[in-house]
């Protein structure tokens, strides 16, 4: 796996109304990125029908779900001047060593 495109992880800075969320960039880190496609794009269409991308990271602290449960809802991915909700956040097989995002645009 070749992490070689650059994404910024954003955080939540303000928590009012949602159309009043306002992101500042977090940490930018190495990932590989793909567009889900074939059997993996239709088993992602049964959790979310908006997931559009899966990204793997290496691991991060604040985004593993078993530290920080509310992860997914406090960050974002910004990639290319789109921004991204976290959908899913996988630590891959426990090792802190990689992460797996499915991303909704």
């Amino acid at each position: 796996m070749k992490l070689n495109k650059r994404v910024t992880i954003q955080k939540i800075k303000d928590a009012g109304p949602l159309k009043n969320k306002q992101y500042e960039n977090y940490k930018t880190v190495w990932a590989s990125i793909s567009n889900l496609h074939g059997k993996e794009f239709i088993e992602a269409q049964k959790v979310s029908p908006k997931i559009s991308k899966k990204i793997i990271i290496r691991y991060f602290k604040c985004l593993d779900p078993s530290i920080n449960i509310n992860a997914s809802t406090e960050f974002t991915v910004l990639y290319k001047g789109n921004i991204y909700n976290i959908l899913y956040i996988d630590n891959i097989k426990e090792e802190n060593k990689y992460m797996e995002l499915l991303l909704e645009s």
